[in-house]
């Protein structure tokens, strides 16, 4: 429940029973393609790739979707964003096969409420001097 936002003067019980829907999307550009397409770093099995303009930059938009069930199962769904509305609401997706998932490694860090975890101390070296 920590990765999903409850409101204040709610508990999270409370929360959880209305299955709460959390989501991320990214934008994925591949500027390296160039005007042919062809380079190591473009996975060649995006067929959900898209160009904006004739000389745009070749991109995806990939959304993950999770919901928390009350039982506190989470369901998770990977969708490629084919088409938004001028809001940028996704208008029209298409599930993400597990091929092209394949090809995607992301790590996700979720937030720490306690800096101190995050941040280590060392103490700074003292200058050397020659004799």
């Amino acid at each position: 429940m920590e990765d999903f936002h409850v409101p204040a003067g709610r508990r999270a019980g409370e929360m959880q029973l209305e299955e709460p829907t959390l989501w991320i999307e990214v934008d994925v550009e591949f500027p390296e393609a160039g005007s042919d397409g062809q380079h190591a770093s473009v996975p060649p099995n995006f067929a959900h790739i898209a160009i904006d303009s004739a000389d745009g930059v070749p991109r995806i938009r990939v959304r993950l979707t999770a919901v928390l069930a009350a039982d506190g199962e989470i369901d998770e769904k990977i969708e490629y964003v084919l088409r938004a509305d001028d809001a940028g609401e996704p208008t029209h997706r298409a599930d993400m096969s597990r091929h092209d998932r394949g090809h995607i490694e992301v790590h996700y860090l979720p937030a720490t409420r306690e800096g101190s975890m995050s941040c280590t101390s060392r103490p700074i070296p003292r200058r050397l001097e020659r004799s």
